[in-house]
């Protein structure tokens, strides 16, 4: 079954697994989160608070990721960024 457009809000988490088979799912995260994993979904937006900064992003089978920081003191909208595959 694939589930289309979901949003989920997290507060601190060990560990989150973005819901495998997903289209257009929004993942936001209000506290800390040390790994994302992102599984076959296509069309995802990860929003990472200051304190997941440092989180580790893990993707196989996927496609249209995008990964959203928050501003630098003084802006105020998020910032996307282009992630590399390493």
């Amino acid at each position: 079954m694939v589930k289309k457009k979901l949003f989920n809000r997290f507060n601190h988490t060990y560990y989150l697994n973005v819901v495998c088979v997903c289209v257009c799912v929004c993942v936001q995260m209000m506290g800390k989160c040390p790994t994302v994993s992102i599984d076959k979904t296509d069309g995802c937006h990860v929003f990472l608070s200051k304190d997941s900064l440092s989180c580790e992003i893990i993707s196989a089978k996927s496609s249209e990721m995008n990964i959203s920081i928050p501003p630098p003191p003084g802006k105020q909208d998020f910032v996307r960024e282009r992630c590399a595959t390493i």
